[in-house]
C-alpha cells in the first residue's frame, strides 16, 4: 500500500471516529451508553440498549384474477389453512408487482381432497408498460364451500 493512500486510509478512520469521541468527551450523562448502530448512527442511551424491533415485513396480499395474458403455471411457497377459519386457505408465494403481473388461483375441490394450482401472468392494464423484475411475498386468500377438515391439501409444492 502506497503511503498516500495509507494516509487516507488513516483520515477516514479518524473521521469515523471523530462523532464517538466528541460524544464521549462533550459529556455524555452519568450511566449513559455511547454505541454505534447499523449503518454507522451514533446512539446514546441511558444505559439500556433497545431491542431491535424492525417489524417482520408481511406479504402483501392480492387477488385471483381471470383475465390475464401469457399465464404460466407458478409454484407457492406454502398453502395452509387459516388458523382462524378452517373453510380459508392462505396461497403464498413469491410475485411481481401490479399493475404488471397478476394471479389466478384454480381450485379443485373432492370429497377426498382439495388441489391448488397457481397461474401468473400480465393483466391488460399491464400490456406495454416497463416493470421492475424483482419478487415480492404475496398471499391469496381462497374460501373453500366446506372447511378442508380431513381432506388432503395437494399444491405444486407438496
Amino acid at each position: 500500500m502506497t503511503t498516500p493512500r495509507l494516509l487516507r486510509g488513516l483520515r477516514r478512520c479518524a473521521l469515523a471516529l471523530l462523532p464517538v469521541v466528541a460524544a464521549v468527551s462533550c459529556g455524555t450523562s452519568t450511566g449513559s451508553t455511547v454505541a454505534t448502530s447499523p449503518g454507522g448512527l451514533i446512539v446514546i442511551t441511558d444505559g439500556t440498549i433497545a431491542p431491535d424491533v424492525r417489524p417482520e415485513p408481511q406479504p402483501s396480499t392480492t387477488t385471483s384474477r381471470d383475465d390475464l395474458l401469457d399465464e404460466h403455471r407458478i409454484t407457492p411457497t406454502a398453502v395452509e389453512v387459516d388458523p382462524t377459519d378452517p373453510a380459508t386457505l392462505v396461497v403464498r408465494f413469491d410475485g411481481g408487482t401490479a399493475p404488471c403481473h397478476g394471479v389466478r388461483l384454480a381450485v379443485d375441490e373432492g370429497p377426498a381432497d382439495v388441489t391448488v394450482v397457481l397461474f401468473a401472468g400480465t393483466p391488460p392494464e399491464g400490456v406495454g408498460l416497463v416493470c421492475p423484475a424483482v419478487a415480492v411475498e404475496q398471499e391469496l386468500r381462497w374460501t373453500l364451500e366446506r372447511p378442508l377438515g380431513t381432506r388432503e391439501l395437494y399444491w405444486d409444492g407438496v
